[in-house]
């Protein structure tokens, strides 16, 4: 459960290198998404603000 909300929270980009990711450590998980977003300069972030209710 947590390796699928936290790939929806990523960038495209990072979720199909993780996507075939087979580690059950998940801080290593963690830190090669970490890894996969750094080495791309380009990559654009959109900050959305939560709904409160």
């Amino acid at each position: 459960l947590f390796r699928y909300l936290f790939l929806r929270q990523v960038p495209l980009h990072v979720q199909r290198v993780l996507a075939n990711w087979t580690t059950t450590d998940l801080r290593a998980f963690a830190c090669e998404a970490d890894n996969i977003f750094s080495c791309r300069r380009d990559t654009t972030v959109n900050v959305y603000a939560a709904n409160e209710r």
